[in-house]
């Protein structure tokens, strides 16, 4: 297929279910026929992260964010990239990048606030321990106060 749309979403499925070669396949396909489509570019990089190939996810994260550069999921998948290989400052600004863009999306404040839990864990010193405590409370009251705005969203359809 050509089409842009059963590319990126056929790329996104085969992704979803393992199957990282057909994904590639369908996402590489796409960036050839449109060389400026940010989308695929960030999801070719979800493979290669996946797959721990984490230069080549960058290279292509990078790619997006040249094409998009407020793209805020792809900051956010930066920051996963950097937590699993244990550059938590980093990941951590990452997500701020991404926040900065778009101060709604709960899953990066969660990233927020597991990254921050390891970095207390990691920590001797007690007053830099304290801050990321202090930090993961002031995630949380975020996520809970967009949850019950989400909810009450959905209620009132």
């Amino acid at each position: 297929s050509t089409n842009e749309d059963a590319l990126l979403w056929r790329g996104i499925a085969y992704y979803n279910s393992g199957e990282s070669e057909k994904a590639l396949e369908d996402l590489n396909k796409l960036v050839k026929l449109h060389p400026r489509h940010s989308r695929a570019y960030n999801n070719i990089g979800n493979v290669y992260s996946s797959e721990k190939q984490y230069s080549l996810a960058l290279k292509k994260y990078h790619t997006a964010l040249k094409i998009n550069p407020q793209y805020a999921a792809v900051y956010s998948n930066i920051a996963i990239l950097y937590t699993e290989q244990e550059k938590y400052q980093i990941a951590l600004e990452y997500c701020d990048k991404a926040l900065d863009i778009d101060d709604e999306m709960i899953k990066t404040h969660k990233q927020k606030i597991g990254i921050c839990a390891k970095l207390a864990k990691l920590t001797e010193d007690e007053e830099t321990k304290q801050k990321y405590i202090d930090k993961i409370k002031q995630e949380q009251v975020i996520v809970n106060m967009l949850k019950d705005r989400y909810l009450s969203e959905l209620m009132s359809l």
